[in-house]
């Protein structure tokens, strides 16, 4: 993927304000394949030789906001603290 300029990242959160009130209130299963719907397509529109690095790039992306996206749904009260990965919890419970 090119580089993330501040215009791109805010159109993207713009988008995803959209797709969060599409999803909302759908079942797990459907917001699911339609998110693996959207990533296909991502991914097919690429060269067949630059498909399983955009996957990767794309995979890490969400692993690196994945941490961020809990910590907001704790400070909202939609889930537990419980809910931060092992290694979050570990060190909270260190300090």
């Amino acid at each position: 993927m090119s580089e993330m300029t501040e215009a791109k990242i805010e159109r993207s959160d713009e988008l995803v304000k959209i797709a969060r009130g599409v999803l909302a209130g759908e079942d797990a299963d459907v917001q699911g394949a339609t998110l693996a719907q959207l990533l296909a397509m991502f991914i097919a529109g690429h060269h067949p030789g630059l498909r399983d690095q955009q996957r990767e790039t794309l995979l890490h992306a969400a692993r690196m906001l994945e941490d961020v996206e809990v910590e907001i749904m704790i400070s909202q009260g939609r889930v537990p603290p419980e809910w931060r990965s092992r290694e979050d919890a570990e060190v909270e419970a260190a300090q």
